[in-house]
């Protein structure tokens, strides 16, 4: 997408952001905001299927994550494993979820459901890391 919670939580002090599309045009997207608001030197666009990560890079482990995958696509919870078996999450680290409001989004091992919410047809979705599961 558009980086935009990324973006923001740069603004109020966040000291890195990766951000990691499949889509050529999500990422194109990503790098025109990126640049237009100079954030290159705290920012990482990278090329990669989120359901799929593998280790987490340099960087890593985060302790905050937004998941906004396409709407509907069972998307979310691969996605959130992938985070977890990669060693991608902080000890408590939190991981931010947004989906279609029917979608129903459970937490796999590792992370506890600890707010839910929805707003219209989007469901936002917070899950925080077990200390004793997350890297």
């Amino acid at each position: 997408g558009t980086g935009a919670l990324a973006i923001e939580a740069l603004s109020r002090g966040a000291r890195f952001a990766l951000f990691v599309d499949n889509g050529a045009e999500a990422r194109a997207l990503l790098r025109a905001n990126v640049e237009a608001l100079a954030l290159g030197g705290v920012t990482r666009i990278w090329r990669a299927d989120a359901t799929k990560l593998g280790s987490a890079p340099a960087g890593g482990p985060f302790a905050l994550t937004f998941l906004d995958p396409p709407y509907g696509q069972a998307l979310v919870g691969p996605a959130l494993a992938s985070l977890i078996e990669g060693g991608w999450l902080e000890p408590t680290a939190l991981c931010v979820v947004e989906d279609v409001a029917k979608a129903e989004v459970a937490a796999p091992t590792g992370l506890a459901l600890i707010d839910e919410r929805v707003y219209g047809d989007t469901k936002i979705a917070i899950f925080q890391a077990s200390a004793a599961t997350a890297i």
